[in-house]
């Protein structure tokens, strides 16, 4: 019973969902680099005003930027944060994506936004 989360249909609305999903999503990738025999650093960015990236994974000297959104739904999510980074970053990175919760994948300004269930085609990238 983790958090006093009794029910999975209370996980919709416990103010710790975004972390929770965030962290499931971290976990799964570091599991299945491993279980393939991949070393990887993960890391996260974040100025002093606020502005982060969710997780960066460091291979083979590139940074493959990842923003991690909890939401189901197909809307325009945020892709600053993402841009901000890949120009600050400039040769240094890989295409960026945004992994959420729903089922579908899709292209959104042009950054990959990748449904959680498709987990291995970050592990390709690297």
């Amino acid at each position: 019973m983790l958090l006093g989360i009794t029910d999975p249909n209370l996980l919709a609305w416990h103010p710790l969902q975004g972390s929770l999903f965030e962290n499931m999503v971290i976990i799964e990738l570091l599991k299945r680099n491993f279980n393939r025999g991949l070393w990887t650093q993960f890391y996260f960015w974040r100025e002093s005003n606020g502005v982060e990236v969710d997780c960066l994974i460091e291979r083979e000297g590139k940074i493959l930027p990842i923003e991690i959104k909890s939401t189901q739904t197909l809307t325009s999510f945020s892709t600053s944060n993402l841009k901000k980074l890949v120009n600050l970053m400039s040769d240094h990175t890989v295409e960026p994506y945004i992994v959420y919760g729903g089922k579908q994948s899709l292209n959104n300004q042009g950054i990959d936004v990748l449904s959680w269930r498709n987990l291995d085609i970050l592990i390709d990238k690297q």
